[in-house]
Formats: structure tokens, sequence, C-alpha cells
């Protein structure tokens, strides 16, 4: 007659092993499959209007419907060109420092964010500086004629 044998101790870890590394390969796939983007802001810090020579903070942040490690890659534009791109897996904001801003960093700036193949972007918004002088142009003949050679400088105020 047949009697059923203990199972060694050996067994049993391994078996145990094998059950705990599938349960958490699912619930990794599970967790990076199902997900949505719930919302992409973007904000300009301190404000969207600067003095020239202020830093300014380009602040992007992506909701995601999944608390699991999912690869965020965010791209952030100014005036449609891509200036940054960054991947991260932390649920952290994405900073772009603009140090000591001026008239060249002035445009429309928009962040997207891509998970996992799934993308959302948001309207733009826009850096002003403010402060800004208007230079002076100025010659040093007032009259001359074509092929005439004359002296042009231009400074601000």
């Amino acid at each position: 007659m047949w009697e059923p044998q203990q199972p060694s101790v050996r067994m049993v870890t391994r078996l145990l092993l094998l059950t705990s590394v599938l349960l958490s390969t699912c619930q990794v796939a599970e967790s990076q499959a199902l997900f949505t983007i719930r919302s992409v802001t973007l904000t300009l810090e301190p404000s969207n209007a600067v003095s020239q020579g202020t830093n300014v903070t380009v602040r992007c942040k992506a909701l995601a419907s999944s608390s699991g490690f999912l690869n965020r890659e965010y791209t952030i534009y100014k005036d449609n060109t891509v200036v940054y791109t960054k991947s991260s897996t932390t649920t952290e904001d994405l900073l772009y420092s603009l140090r000591m801003a001026r008239v060249a960093n002035t445009g429309k700036y928009k962040c997207k964010v891509n998970i996992q193949g799934k993308e959302l972007s948001i309207n733009s918004e826009k850096l002003t500086l403010t402060g800004l002088q208007t230079p002076v142009l100025s010659v040093d003949k007032r009259v001359f004629s074509e092929g005439e050679e004359v002296t042009v400088w231009c400074k601000g105020p």
C-alpha cells in the first residue's frame, strides 16, 4: 500500500519562493498596465511675469491613477521647441530652472508627460520679463550719402 510522504523543508521552501515570485511579478505587471494619467499641470514660479535677472522655476506635475513605479518621461517645451527632457520613476514634480532670467527666456512653456506610451500635455504658460529698458540707437552724423562711412552704436538709457 502506498503511503503519502511528507514534503521536505527544502521542497516547501522552493514552492513558497516560486509562488512569491509569481505573485509579485503579476502585481507589478498589473500595476504597470492599469493606469491613467489624470492630469498634468505647469506653473512658472515665482510668477508668469518677472523682472530680468530673477530665478524662475518651471514646475511640471503629473498625477497618475497608479501608485506603482511607473517610468515617467517629462518634456518641457519653449515656443514648441524641446528645451529639457528627463525620465523618472518617482512621483516628484519635475523642476526646470531658469537662472537669472533674461529676454531670451521669454516665451510660452509647455509640459508633456509620457508614461509607458500614454501621453498628456497641457496648455502653455507664457513667461514675460518686465522692467526692460528700450535701447537707443545713435549715429555719428545726421546727414550722410550712400557709400559714406558712418558709426552706429546702441546703448541702454
